[in-house]
């Protein structure tokens, strides 16, 4: 009897993906190959970034509004947070409609990050958009987990995060923590640093460390360094 209760929690647990129990608990981070014992010799980041936007998504469905809208409003007072700080999000609930596929684990982080400031400003002070928010904010992460950070700038971290090369001699190991965006790809335009201006300064390109992207000023425009947008 106890042995089939046991197969039955066990069953359960895969299913839910809990610590431990899938093919990426925390012995094997993303990225890692697995050594001798611990299954087939592939590398699990399909199955760790599967898990984790399982997890995401999940919660981010929990937390919506019984009636509309579902979000509380949420893409409309934290705009600059969906399509500003968190491009990622674009398109994605919270921050599309709520018929929009819901957002995975590197939207999750870039929200929670950009949450962690304030969350009553952001929502204008909206009950429905502050429910939601600070429910969003108690899901779970994969933001403060172990990380290693190669020489080449690339890391263990899922996307929309990084790992401080915060060593001498990499690889270092550290913290996941949640990167920030200074522009848009595509929109050269988020590169300027008055918005008002309609000429490009700049051009918004990929990035790694603690920027997901970063501006490339033109000639006869300097960066602001305390925006890294040029004017």
């Amino acid at each position: 009897m106890r042995q089939t209760l046991f197969r039955t929690f066990i069953s359960v647990a895969l299913l839910l993906g809990v610590a431990g129990a899938g093919p990426c608990d925390k012995q094997v981070p993303i990225g890692v190959t697995k050594d001798a014992g611990q299954g087939d010799a592939s590398t699990c980041d399909g199955a760790c970034a599967s898990s984790a936007d399982v997890a995401a998504k999940a919660c981010i469905e929990s937390c919506r509004q019984p009636v509309a809208p579902n979000y509380g409003g949420f893409e409309l007072y934290e705009y600059s947070a969906c399509y500003g700080s968190c491009p990622v999000c674009s398109g994605l609930s919270p921050c599309g409609g709520n018929d929009t596929p819901l957002a995975g684990a590197a939207c999750l982080s870039c929200l929670q990050n950009q949450l962690a400031v304030a969350i009553e400003p952001g929502c204008s002070g909206n009950a429905g958009c502050t429910t939601f928010a600070k429910c969003m904010q108690a899901c779970p992460t994969t933001l403060g987990k172990q990380c290693t950070a190669s020489c080449d700038g690339t890391s263990t971290c899922e996307p929309g995060q990084y790992c401080p090369a915060s060593c001498v001699t990499c690889p270092c190991t550290d913290t996941c923590r949640a990167q920030t965006y200074v522009c848009t790809l595509g929109q050269d335009q988020t590169c300027n640093d008055d918005p008002a201006i309609s000429s490009i300064q700049g051009s918004c390109i990929a990035s790694d460390g603690p920027n997901a992207t970063s501006c490339q000023c033109a000639t006869g425009f300097s960066k602001n360094p305390q925006t890294g947008k040029c004017r």
